[in-house]
């Protein structure tokens, strides 16, 4: 026997994929504020672009492990991943990660202490840019006088 649905199971109910009750919402259109780009200084826009290739060099030696120590062909993970330069790309760094320390070229730490440099800078800026905003109210002291009150009854 087919149960009757009530008022509060239809409410709840969720359509179904091949349902037609879903509706779309069109994005409302932008004023010419919100379409204007915003200027930006040409000096944040360079460290910017170095901060995104030196953390690049820094996830890829990640990767280290994806390879044996002097392999010369990437993995084709990273050719679909990548294309062919940038998987060569990524064995050159990961090549440079299995080095010791000694051995290892300068360029790798050099790339770990840019991105890392610039990442605290930007905190930092983030930080100084705020403005806190503190309003001091005094009230002058007073005294009330002695009020007596009585009851009219």
């Amino acid at each position: 026997m087919e149960r009757e649905k009530d008022g509060l199971e239809e409410l709840f109910a969720l359509p179904s994929p091949a349902s037609e009750t879903a509706v779309v919402v069109a994005e409302p259109p932008r004023t010419a504020i919100e379409a204007t780009p915003v200027a930006r200084d040409p000096l944040d826009e360079l460290v910017d672009k170095v901060f995104m290739q030196n953390l690049s060099i820094v996830a890829d030696v990640t990767h280290f492990a994806d390879i044996a120590p002097g392999q010369q062909t990437p993995p084709e993970a990273w050719v679909k991943e990548l294309g062919p330069e940038g998987a060569m790309r990524r064995l050159r760094v990961c090549q440079g990660a299995w080095l010791g320390a000694k051995d290892a070229p300068a360029a790798l730490g050099i790339a770990k202490s840019i991105s890392s440099s610039l990442a605290l800078a930007r905190v930092k800026k983030e930080k100084a840019d705020r403005t806190l905003k503190v309003e001091l109210a005094v009230f002058p002291a007073f005294t009330y006088g002695k009020v007596e009150v009585t009851s009219d009854e």
